[in-house]
């Protein structure tokens, strides 16, 4: 007798556990992922969790990402060859022997700097080229972003925590993606990294042009957005 309670009582949990809803699966899922970001993890408290159907292709997604971390890194290096040759630039404009007398020590500094300056040129050239072929692969990449059928949940999770200084309990949202079968999760974002994501998204899908895709970027960098 006693071994068909045990039976029952194993019967009984197994489904008990299949049964949970997919908010409690999703919470249960991101849990230590939300826990881990904040100040005062004791002070942790859930507030709300809505599951929805998340149409993410899973696999464009991190190219996505990848790409415009790579795009960052050119547009960097786009700035950094800018500045340098307008200080070469200026140098040659000091120095410049088109004058009436220009003496060996001027002459040199100008040939120096003209030097420098024709190739920071040339590095910005290539850079320039790295960064009009980045886009355009992000571009392509965007617009496969989205995909026909669910392919896993997008789950937004409500809660409240104490700051930084632990004298006030603040509230906040997190976006997770998973996949079906609550398995798996990537990091969260705040609510609104996500929607200044999914907004610069939809502008590089609406793109005619390079300039507009960097004017959107501008705009998501200025948004101090962290990918």
């Amino acid at each position: 007798m006693k071994k068909y309670l045990l039976l029952i009582c194993v019967f009984g949990l197994f489904f008990s556990s299949c049964n949970k809803s997919k908010e409690e699966k999703a919470e249960a899922l991101i849990k230590d992922k939300v826990i881990a970001s904040l100040y005062h993890p004791d002070t942790y408290k859930p507030v709300s969790t809505h599951v929805d159907s998340c149409f993410w292709n899973r696999d464009n997604l991190p190219k996505f990402i990848q790409i415009l971390d790579e795009l960052t890194k050119l547009l960097s290096k786009q700035e950094e060859y800018t500045k340098d040759m307008e200080e070469e630039h200026f140098t040659m404009g000091i120095f410049s022997p088109n004058r009436y007398y220009a003496s060996e020590y001027e002459i040199s500094k100008y040939n120096d700097a003209k030097k420098k300056y024709n190739l920071l040129k040339g590095k910005l050239d290539k850079t320039n080229a790295k960064i009009s072929s980045k886009y355009k692969e992000l571009k392509q990449v965007v617009q496969h972003i989205y995909a026909d059928k669910p392919t896993g949940w997008l789950i937004r999770h409500q809660f409240t925590s104490m700051n930084g200084d632990n004298t006030m309990s603040l509230k906040g949202e997190m976006i997770f993606f998973s996949d079906l079968d609550f398995s798996e999760c990537g990091d969260g974002v705040s609510k609104e990294n996500f929607e200044v994501i999914s907004s610069f998204i939809q502008e590089i899908k609406d793109s005619e042009s390079i300039d507009d895709l960097n004017d959107a970027y501008e705009a998501l960098i200025k948004q101090n957005t962290v990918l």
